[in-house]
């Protein structure tokens, strides 16, 4: 009987191996790509952050802050005004996180109509260290408007360290445009 079990699945084995007809890849090899992007899928699903509805969220990695500095946040909206509708704006608010993910300072709201620049910073004071150095982050929390029809928003992102004394720049790190919606 296990004889006649090896060799039934043999036969699936070798049955399932050969190429399909008009197709190069076998049910075998087609089965575990279909299994390897529902497994990718899954994971990306379940990584996303808890938003409210309505948000869009993104995150610079991380930098070290010294005694001198601050941070900030610097935002763009790109999007043009429409010739008819509602004028572009874009809304949300800044957090900034120490290393071990807790909000330093106050997270910081912010709105930018069209061509407007914004930023949102957080002094080396307001960052709770013990230290003279510290690693933050900072994210950005896009709020989408549910209104119809929607302003537009384009929204081009930086993050810097400068010294406070002389304004110097000593990090920039450039964002993602974050989000471009109308209606």
């Amino acid at each position: 009987m296990l004889s006649s079990l090896r060799a039934a699945t043999q036969r699936a084995d070798q049955a399932s191996n050969e190429p399909m007809k008009g197709s190069p890849m076998s049910l075998t090899t087609r089965f575990l790509s279909l299994a390897g992007i529902l497994i990718l899928a899954g994971t990306f699903a379940f990584a996303q952050p808890s938003l409210a509805v309505g948000q869009h969220a993104t995150a610079f990695p991380p930098v070290g802050l010294g005694s001198t500095e601050t941070a900030e946040v610097i935002l763009f909206n790109s999007a043009p005004n429409p010739t008819t509708g509602p004028a572009a704006s874009c809304a949300g608010s800044v957090t900034f996180t120490n290393a071990g993910g807790t909000t330093i300072g106050t997270p910081g709201p912010f709105t930018a109509a069209s061509g407007q620049i914004v930023t949102v910073r957080l002094a080396f004071g307001s960052a709770a260290a013990s230290g003279a150095r510290t690693e933050i982050r900072a994210s950005i929390q896009t709020t989408v408007p549910t209104t119809n029809p929607r302003p537009a928003c384009s929204l081009q992102t930086g993050f810097s360290t400068f010294d406070t004394v002389s304004g110097a720049t000593h990090v920039y790190l450039q964002g993602p445009s974050l989000v471009s919606f109308r209606d």
